[in-house]
C-alpha cells in the first residue's frame, strides 16, 4: 500500500497489507508476493506509482480519485493495462455502499428516467468533491458527458497541500439525450453539498454531504414523501465497500474493458472542465487532440 491517508489506512486493517512511502522499500521478491496496490497518495504522484508498480507485473490496484492527472497519463494507463493485463478500480464509493442502487430503483419505482443532477454547496472543491458526483451521473444517465463548460477559481485553500489546486465557481457538463450535471460549489460559505436529482415529474433531494438524508417530491404536488430508514440501512453497510471495490477487482475481470473505459473518459471530462475555465469556452469532448491540453499537468485531489 501506497500513500499517507490514515482514513484509508484505518478502513483496511489486514495483516496481509504492506504499508510504504518510499518504493525502493521493497525487494524484488516482495513483489511477487503481492496481489493488489493501493495508492493513496496525492493525485499528480498516482501515475508515476502505478507505472512503477505495473511494471513489477502487479496486477490489480485500488486508486483513489482522481485516477491520473493529465490526459496524456489517462492514454498511458489505458496501454499499460492492455499491456501487462492489469486491472484497477476507484474509489467511487457510491456504486458500491448501496447509493446509486437506491437511486435507481427509487426512479425506477415511480416508473421515472433521470435527466438533470444539480449540486451546489460550500467550500468542497468542486474537482475532489466534484469527482464523485461526475461519476454518480455518469452511472445514473449510463453516458459520459459529451461537452463541458465551467467557470473556475483556485485558491490556496487545500487541507492536503498547498500545492494542491481547490476550485470554487460552477460546471456544467452536457450528456447524451440533453441530459445535464451542473455543480456549483463557494468558498465562502461551509455548507455541505446538496444533490437534486430531477426526473419529469419528481425529483429525489440528498441533503448533508455523503447522501445520508434524502426525500423525493412529485414537482406538481405540495406534499413531500420522506424515505430515510432504508438509505440510512445502506449507509451503515458502506464500512464494507472497499471489500466490495476489492472483490470486484478479481471476480468481474470480464467488464473491465467497460469499466476501464468509462473511468479514463470521466477523468478526462474532469481535465476538460479545468481547461474550459481557463480558455473560457465551451469544450467537446471528442474535439480533435490540442497537445497542450493534452500534456498539462493539474495539481488535483
Amino acid at each position: 500500500m501506497i500513500g499517507f491517508d490514515k482514513e484509508i489506512i484505518n478502513k483496511i486493517e489486514n495483516d496481509n497489507f504492506i504499508f510504504i512511502k518510499k518504493l525502493n522499500y521493497l525487494k524484488k521478491e516482495t513483489f511477487e508476493k503481492i496481489s493488489l496496490g493501493v495508492i493513496s497518495t496525492w493525485g499528480p504522484s498516482h501515475y508515476r506509482y502505478f507505472e512503477y508498480l505495473n511494471n513489477k507485473k502487479i496486477k490489480h490496484f485500488l486508486i483513489e480519485k482522481p485516477l491520473c492527472s493529465s490526459e496524456k497519463e489517462a492514454d498511458l494507463i489505458i496501454s499499460q493495462t492492455k499491456k501487462n493485463k492489469s486491472y484497477f478500480v476507484l474509489h467511487h464509493r457510491w456504486n458500491f455502499d448501496g447509493t446509486q442502487k437506491i437511486i435507481d430503483k427509487l426512479f425506477k419505482k415511480h416508473k421515472e428516467t433521470p435527466n438533470t443532477m444539480v449540486v451546489h454547496g460550500g467550500a468542497s472543491c468542486l474537482v475532489t468533491n466534484g469527482v464523485h458526483y461526475l461519476d454518480l451521473a455518469s452511472n445514473i444517465f449510463n453516458s459520459t458527458p459529451k461537452s463541458v463548460i465551467s467557470e473556475m477559481k483556485n485558491s490556496k485553500l487545500n487541507p492536503r497541500s498547498s500545492k494542491l489546486g481547490f476550485w470554487e465557481g460552477y460546471i456544467n457538463y452536457k450528456f447524451k439525450d440533453s441530459k445535464k450535471l451542473f455543480i456549483i460549489n463557494s468558498n465562502l460559505n461551509k455548507s455541505k453539498d446538496c444533490v437534486i436529482i430531477y426526473s419529469q415529474n419528481i425529483k429525489i433531494v440528498i441533503e448533508n454531504g455523503y447522501l445520508k438524508y434524502f426525500y423525493i417530491k412529485k414537482l406538481n404536488e405540495k406534499k413531500t414523501n420522506l424515505h430515510y430508514p432504508k438509505f440510512e440501512k445502506s449507509i451503515k453497510l458502506s464500512n464494507n465497500y472497499y471489500k466490495k471495490m476489492i472483490d470486484s477487482l478479481f471476480q468481474k475481470k470480464s467488464s473491465f474493458n467497460e469499466y476501464r473505459k468509462q473511468k479514463i473518459s470521466l477523468i478526462k471530462s474532469l481535465l476538460t472542465a479545468l481547461w474550459s475555465s481557463k480558455v473560457k469556452s465551451e469544450i467537446k469532448l471528442n474535439m480533435k487532440k490540442n497537445i497542450t491540453k493534452y500534456n498539462k499537468i493539474w495539481p488535483v485531489s
